[in-house]
């Protein structure tokens, strides 16, 4: 019974964090990225990518808030929470990964894989539509969030890149929510990934006193 009502406070908790936190991450990133614009004259394409991933999570977060909060019903039906499907929360978190997917091309300049991922995804979302079949979406997600990970904690430990280890860990916390089958110690990581976005975000994050010149 006490477990139970832990676990409720602990959702409360965790559902208003991350649609505060993770949309004045996005906006914070977002005025980063527009100043950076206006003081070299062009988009740091890296920044530009992060922001539309934080965007997307963003959504995401507010989106489940107010489920959470049944204001909208109707939304319980586009929504989904499923990755085995084609639904919101599938294409939102699809969207993401394909992001990510792009940031690695655009970072190891391969510039014939620049937008594959995105066509890719986006043509699965359009077949779905077309003919119902969506079994590769969450093998697909499954595969490019890993490939993401392994490229972020690789890229930061060989030029000691506390953005790309932050990210790391960012998101190593969120998809540790969809492995970890523990209902109380999913809401505690939900917290943490919470309160690391903003000291991320906010520039407090320096594993690495001195990066690699890249």
């Amino acid at each position: 019974m006490a477990e139970d009502t832990l676990l409720v406070i602990l959702q409360n908790i965790g559902y208003l964090l991350s649609a505060t936190a993770i949309p004045l991450a996005a906006i914070i990133l977002g005025v980063k990225l527009f100043r950076e614009k206006r003081r070299i004259g062009k988009y740091n394409y890296v920044r530009l990518i992060i922001f539309t991933v934080f965007t997307c999570f963003a959504t995401l977060s507010v989106l489940e808030y107010l489920i959470h909060l049944n204001i909208f019903p109707w939304l319980n039906l586009i929504f989904g929470y499923s990755t085995t499907e084609i639904n919101l929360y599938s294409i939102l978190i699809g969207t993401m990964v394909s992001l990510g997917c792009v940031l690695v091309a655009y970072a190891n300049r391969w510039e014939m894989l620049y937008f594959t991922p995105l066509v890719f995804f986006g043509g699965m979302v359009v077949f779905y539509f077309a003919t119902g079949f969506d079994a590769w979406l969450e093998m697909y997600i499954q595969i490019a969030g890993v490939i993401v990970l392994v490229f972020l904690y690789f890229t930061a430990l060989r030029v000691r890149d506390n953005g790309a280890l932050g990210l790391a860990i960012f998101f190593t916390l969120i998809f540790s929510t969809v492995i970890i089958d523990m209902s109380l110690i999913n809401q505690f990581i939900i917290i943490a990934y919470n309160i690391f976005i903003m000291v991320f975000v906010l520039g407090y994050f320096r594993v690495f006193k001195k990066e690699v010149e890249k």
